[in-house]
């Protein structure tokens, strides 16, 4: 059912039924059975004039203080304004009265004989109650049941039980399976064991007798999630509440949060925590804010269970602990651990998150309406197709739209649905281009790592196979030449981050075939000139991390020439020169050789 079946069913039921039995609302622990009754349920009821009152028994004991919270609301709101109950009730609340108002303790001037009377003399006919969190109460079931029965066949009322009737059966998160015929027959076949349980067996005789119909709850999630997410009101939900979006928080609860809304709610207050307030100094593309409440929601499971993992990832950026399209973000991480985050950390993730989406090969914007257009065209109208043509191109102008590894198939479908349609499709093309050669400046990689080399057959058509295979050869050249000059700002505290900066793109300068020629060996040497011999160092382990091992096949001769020429400067340097000590002197005598070894190995 959804949820307008199981209002109308249920409406039904309170009005019209004659049966004198209660029903049964069953399912899983945060599958948004409380969230249903409250924000769907109830409002639907009162519209239609139906009286119903919901009833926890979370913590409840015995019979008796559930009569007490049964009686308490019904009649708080109908009681005089000058009863204590009803001021004690409209300053603390219906939680409180629940459990602090719970008549025990407060003196309200009546007698328990007296509140036993009160609570008789309410009359219960045509009233639904609710009853939720029947399993976590501590009241016997069978005495449960039969309270229940006695106000359904006696007292005139309807019963709504809520619960997860997995755990009353002992099933605990096993599927729901049970055979209900073999409980309840005292038959047994040969060498079968007799049913030990005799209180389960009780329970589903019970049960016949008081509940008719029981419903499996089944959440709609979609609209779950939507109605959650409308309750926060920062600037940032905007972001999350498009219905693409929605979908697909929809997929990761079911996928990773066995459909727990509570995990929704957890992941969005944590969220909401750090993007309200950074609201009015900071704002970022509406993929950040959700990306980083995807990657919240994979992860809050396992912090809602104690399960809390190790990081994994880059400073700022785990696809190990989320997945590739919704990684996880350390500052969500970090404000999950301890409720605390860092603005710069935040912005730092942004920025990173930029080159994240040009490079992962899943970040292909598979949900995109003008892509879907473009893998359709084929039976679509020409207006469409041009149409999303022309807001591709326009959205290519922002480098995160799209990751570079998907341009190569992208190419190829504007090309052909170009020429179909009589579309000039040059803008497109150099666009991409043009974003390759922006990325991977700041980004190395190499052709062999972005192009996938999976289109073997292009197109019958010539004009067409002609233009794509001059695209592919533009960025090729676009990805291996875009760094030519390494970026480097020739400062002694910059030397430690562009050690790792250099480890981690070795590859990358070996399929070029140079790397010190990439860089200005004049400022290179003024730069050690006010080194210290530990900055020195570390300059040497940049050379050693790039040309031990080498041959004369890794790097071309202008690295060769390039290395010569900042051995003579070295050379040159005379003691007055430079502000350098011994142990400096020692460090350079160590380069000058290091350097020599290398230009041998590359004759």
């Amino acid at each position: 059912m959804n949820y307008n079946e199981l209002n109308s069913f249920i409406k039904r039921y309170a009005t019209e039924y004659k049966t004198k039995t209660a029903m049964l609302l069953t399912g899983n622990w945060g599958s948004g059975k409380s969230y249903y009754i409250n924000k769907t349920l109830c409002p639907y009821l009162k519209k239609h004039k139906v009286q119903c009152v919901v009833v926890s028994l979370y913590g409840v004991d015995n019979l008796s203080e559930l009569s007490k919270r049964i009686y308490l609301r019904l009649r708080l709101p109908t009681l005089s304004k000058k009863s204590e109950v009803k001021e004690y009730a409209s300053i603390i609340g219906h939680s409180i009265v629940d459990n602090a108002l719970s008549l025990k303790g407060l003196n309200i001037g009546i007698s328990e004989t007296q509140l036993v009377k009160l609570y008789e003399s309410v009359n219960l006919k045509g009233v639904l109650i609710i009853f939720e969190d029947i399993e976590r109460s501590s009241i016997d079931i069978l005495m449960l049941l039969g309270y229940i029965n006695g106000l359904v066949e006696y007292d005139g009322a309807k019963a709504l039980l809520v619960a997860n009737e997995k755990e009353i059966l002992g099933q605990n998160h096993e599927s729901s399976d049970y055979d209900y015929l073999k409980a309840f027959t005292s038959q047994t076949k040969e060498n079968e064991e007799p049913v030990e349980d005799e209180r389960l067996i009780r329970y589903l005789r019970m049960k016949e007798k008081t509940i008719g119909d029981t419903i499996q709850f089944n959440a709609d999630i979609v609209e779950s999630a939507r109605s959650i997410i409308k309750e926060y009101t920062s600037n940032w939900i905007n972001a999350i509440s498009q219905d693409d979006e929605i979908d697909k928080i929809a997929g990761i609860l079911r996928s990773y949060c066995n459909n727990n809304l509570r995990t929704l709610i957890y992941a969005l207050q944590k969220c909401d925590d750090i993007f309200s307030a950074t609201d009015s100094s900071q704002r970022f593309e509406a993929t950040f804010y959700q990306v980083a409440l995807e990657g919240a929601l994979i992860i809050s499971k396992k912090f809602l269970c104690s399960d809390i993992p190790r990081w994994e990832g880059t400073n700022y950026i785990s696809v190990q602990l989320g997945e590739p399209k919704s990684p996880v973000f350390r500052f969500v991480f970090d404000y999950l651990l301890t409720n605390t985050f860092n603005v710069d950390d935040i912005i730092a993730t942004s920025v990173e998150y930029v080159d994240y989406c040009c490079f992962e090969r899943n970040a292909t914007r598979e949900r995109d309406p003008d892509l879907f257009i473009l893998d359709n065209f084929h039976v679509l109208k020409e207006s469409e197709v041009r149409t999303a043509l022309y807001n591709i191109q326009n959205k290519l102008k922002k480098t995160d739209y799209l990751s570079i590894y998907a341009y190569e198939r992208l190419a190829l479908k504007v090309i052909r649905t170009g020429k179909v349609i009589g579309f000039d499709t040059d803008p497109i093309c150099a666009q991409m281009i043009s974003n390759t050669k922006k990325m991977c400046r700041t980004h190395p990689s190499s052709s062999q790592e972005i192009i996938w080399g999976l289109i073997s057959k292009i197109s019958y058509d010539t004009e067409v196979m002609n233009k794509y295979q001059d695209f592919m050869k533009r960025f090729a050249e676009a990805i291996d030449n875009s760094n030519k000059n390494v970026i480097f700002s020739y400062k002694p505290e910059d030397i430690e981050s562009f050690y790792h900066y250099v480890r981690q793109h070795k590859h990358i300068y070996m399929s070029q075939h140079h790397f010190i020629s990439n860089l200005d060996n004049r400022k290179l040497v003024s730069m050690l000139i006010n080194c210290t011999a530990e900055e020195i160092s570390r300059f040497r382990s940049i050379l050693r991390s790039v040309y031990d091992g080498a041959t004369k096949e890794t790097y071309d001769d202008s690295d060769k020439d390039a290395l010569n020429d900042l051995l003579g400067r070295l050379e040159k340097i005379a003691p007055e020169k430079s502000n350098w000590d011994k142990i400096q002197w020692m460090q350079i005598d160590y380069m000058k050789q290091n350097i020599t070894e290398f230009i041998r190995k590359l004759r």
